[in-house]
């Protein structure tokens, strides 16, 4: 029987951590193990977290951010497959028995399901997997690189000496995509069993500028040497596909909210001085009118354009 090690990264979560922890002791899957690490708290989550005692691990660090929290509760952890859930989310009681079974059932090293964006107590169906190929290994390097909402075997991360970046907000990204190069096969569940709760403040409802959204430039660079140095040139139409999604997509909009010129411009080079040939991505193709409108007036400059699109979010 599979064991799944369930990991929370917590930081200044007494008021939401209980519905999170109880989520997850209701599950209908017996063979689990909570690792909550308290990444530095101030406030009083781990006076919260005692009420669990015998229930749950719970693992107090200095504070340092969620990357290095996940990655300390990898390194704790007992289970041969993994899951993360954010200490503000919450997840269905069936989650963790879908998933083993159906990576069971397809002997698969990891599993996708879909989520349910929670803002302002209104559940929005999200899809967390795309459908851009026949290849879904590829599908799921190309999907969402938050970790939420996945069940991934422990080996991947361990063997091939992956971690979480550090330091960093764009811990996920430098990560995610890196667990397909090693994952001989991934299943989907078209099913929403994760519950991403948005909060004012988060960076999807971001409305002051901040200087570490420009970590976006290192974390592309940082990937894209990974890629090359741990399979050449083999996956670079998804890696190409990648810049575009994340910088000439994803991070334009971000920094046109701000009416960041300078920004947008460094998103364009980023794109363009790796992949000149970017415009014939066979994965761009397949996206949204929106999708390529984006890429169009940030490739040609068109930042009022731009500002306009990205308040219409």
């Amino acid at each position: 029987m599979i064991k799944v090690s369930i990991i929370v990264p917590v930081y200044n979560e007494e008021k939401r951590i209980n519905r999170c922890i109880d989520s997850l002791l209701a599950q209908d899957y017996d063979n689990i193990e909570i690792i909550v690490v308290n990444d530095g708290s101030t406030d009083n989550t781990i006076n919260v977290l005692k009420q669990y005692d015998d229930k749950i691990t719970v693992i107090s660090k200095k504070n340092g951010g969620q990357g290095s929290a996940r990655n300390l509760g990898i390194k704790k952890s007992n289970g041969n497959y993994l899951m993360f859930v954010d200490g503000d989310d919450y997840i269905s009681k069936t989650m963790v028995r879908k998933l083993v079974n159906v990576v069971e059932e397809e002997k698969a090293d990891i599993a996708v399901c879909d989520l349910y964006k929670v803002l302002n107590n209104e559940n929005v169906y999200f899809k967390n997997f795309v459908d851009l190929c026949n290849d879904n290994v590829k599908n799921f390097m190309m999907s969402h690189s938050g970790p939420v909402g996945r069940l991934y075997k422990k080996e991947l991360f361990i063997e091939n000496k992956l971690s979480f970046k550090e330091n960093c907000i764009y811990e996920d990204l430098g990560v995610i995509p890196l667990l397909g190069l090693y994952a001989d096969k991934v299943v989907y569940l078209p099913c929403p069993l994760y519950y991403y709760v948005i909060r004012s403040g988060s960076s999807m409802v971001q409305l002051k500028y901040s200087k570490k959204m420009e970590d976006i430039f290192v974390i592309m660079e940082y990937l894209k040497k990974e890629f090359r140095k741990r399979v050449g040139n083999q996956y670079d139409d998804v890696l190409e596909y990648l810049y575009i999604e994340h910088l000439l997509y994803s991070a334009v909009l971000r920094f046109a909210k701000f009416k960041r010129k300078d920004m947008i411009d460094q998103c364009v080079f980023g794109v363009e001085n790796n992949f000149p040939n970017f415009r014939y991505n066979v994965y761009m193709k397949k996206k949204s009118i929106k999708f390529k409108i984006v890429c169009f007036l940030a490739y040609h400059r068109l930042y009022w354009l731009l500002f306009k699109l990205s308040r219409m979010r």
